[in-house]
């Protein structure tokens, strides 16, 4: 199910467009009242069940109501009003008081403010929609031809939302677009405890629910002749009326046809300029980096150590944004120089002379996975043997995790001199195969400081310090200047 979310829907267009011959309706701003109805959203004509409608909803937004706001005084209704009063210390009564309605209508209010709904035009697919962006990350691009936008979630809710947009060479029949897309969501083998909770057409729209493995995916279309528009969202199945409240703010709000979309001709175009969903909200050297590792800064010009498997094949270097070069690299021994002149002047790191002791406590500095973690990480652990895999002596084995990302990055002993350059960990399927955890092997301080002389530089060396130390925060906020992040470029 998830791939029908997760992804551009050209490949299927191309796979089914020869279904559709029958011209669509003229587009309508505003969802129907029947899918608005199906996805939770009624509309109440008496004065009593707009005003439990209203209570279903402020209990919602503060967790208490799970059930349907429906407008009627049932039994979730009541449960989630003697929760209220027992939280406020009150008897359980059917009803509340004026002056506990009112605290009860506050505490939502607040809630639904810390939702910050952003009204929110995306040009890319010409969709005007209300954005909870507190429950959302920033968009980004998805699809093999880049036309939808993706806004991954942030929350416990899993709540996910994706706008897409698709011209057809024919117009398109709204019936049989519905029964193509539930074929191609549930013909497959990986698909068969995918459950249609609901589907239908009214007009133009098409809609669809499915259940699969604990998450709820939606699927609102609006179709006109042989353009369409789509909004999927997203949800873990046991949060489904919790996020009640924001699903039915965002249907009241979408509009799928605000505005023309960027045509695919200028996409490319914009992709380069930054100019998309995301875009302007990332700086230039992210937008083209194909990879990143980890250094230390090494000398006060601005030599920086990493890995040899870092910056090979790299059009273009950055350190932590800012340009550099490649100063030498030996693929040998795995190490790589980098001179970055906006880093001249910063205290380098000292490296230890001496041999790591086995047992001794190690710290791993370095920018881990970090389009998933857009910041430094720190990591601890001990030196685990002071030989490196099949007894390899060029290299040191430690416990602390380390991810991709990490290479390159300084292993410091607790004084925060460097021992060893991270170079490799274990691989999955060693992993899986003889069950071995919390195993990686690094560069010993010896074969860096070799390295390094080779290229003229020289770095401060130290032995081991068995003196007094400050608080960890304060030498890790210490180490954090001496570790950068190297960013590889293809241009």
């Amino acid at each position: 199910m998830k791939k029908l979310l997760r992804s551009s829907f050209s490949a299927f267009r191309r796979t089914i467009i020869g279904l559709f011959c029958l011209i669509g309706l003229p587009a309508h701003a505003e969802l129907p009242a029947q899918i608005l109805r199906e996805f939770g959203v009624m509309q109440f004509s008496s004065p009593t069940e707009r005003e439990t409608a209203a209570l279903q909803t402020d209990l919602a937004w503060i967790g208490l109501y799970q059930s349907s706001i429906d407008g009627r005084l049932n039994q979730a209704t009541r449960a989630a009003i003697n929760t209220f009063q027992e939280s406020l210390g009150r008897p359980m009564r059917r009803t509340l008081a004026p002056e506990d309605r009112a605290v009860l209508a506050d505490r939502a209010r607040q809630t639904r403010a810390a939702a910050e709904f952003r009204d929110t035009r995306f040009e890319w697919t010409g969709t005007r929609i209300l954005l909870p962006t507190s429950f959302l990350r920033l968009p980004e691009l998805t699809g093999k031809d880049l036309t939808d936008v993706r806004i991954p979630g942030r929350s416990a809710a899993g709540l996910e939302l994706q706008l897409g947009r698709i011209d057809f060479d024919n117009p398109v029949r709204p019936n049989a677009w519905l029964d193509a897309v539930v074929e191609f969501a549930t013909d497959d083998e990986d698909e068969e405890d995918v459950e249609i909770l609901k589907r239908g057409v009214s007009g133009d729209w098409v809609y669809l629910s499915m259940l699969d493995r604990g998450y709820i995916f939606n699927f609102v279309y609006q179709i006109d002749g042989s353009r369409m528009r789509t909004l999927q969202f997203s949800y873990r199945e046991n949060v489904q009326f919790t996020v009640q409240p924001i699903i039915t703010e965002v249907l009241q709000s979408v509009d799928l046809f605000a505005g023309e979309a960027v045509p695919e001709s200028q996409i490319i175009n914009r992709l380069r300029e930054g100019d998309y969903p995301g875009g302007r909200n990332v700086p230039a050297w992210y937008r083209d980096m194909v990879g990143s590792g980890s250094g230390s800064i090494v000398s006060r010009e601005g030599h920086i150590l990493t890995n040899h498997h870092v910056v090979a094949g790299c059009e273009r270097i950055t350190v932590n944004g800012q340009d550099a070069i490649l100063f030498g690299s030996d693929i040998r021994s795995d190490l790589a120089l980098i001179l970055a002149p906006a880093f001249a002047g910063r205290t380098p790191v000292k490296f230890r002379s001496d041999t790591a002791v086995l047992g001794e406590q190690i710290y791993v500095m370095g920018y881990p996975v970090f389009t998933t973690t857009q910041s430094i990480n720190v990591t601890d652990g001990i030196v685990s043997s002071t030989v490196g895999y099949k007894g390899d002596r060029t290299h040191i084995q430690i416990t602390a995790p380390v991810q991709p990302g990490n290479s390159g990055g300084p292993v410091l002993d607790r004084h925060g001199s460097q021992l060893a350059v991270v170079v490799q960990k274990v691989s999955t399927s060693q992993q899986i195969r003889k069950n071995i955890e919390n195993i990686a092997w690094v560069i010993r301080s010896r074969e860096a400081l070799e390295f390094m002389r080779r290229f003229g530089v020289r770095p401060i060396e130290t032995e081991r310090s068995t003196g007094s130390m400050a608080l960890i925060e304060d030498r890790v906020a210490r180490w954090r200047q001496q570790t950068v992040r190297i960013e590889c470029h293809d241009s």
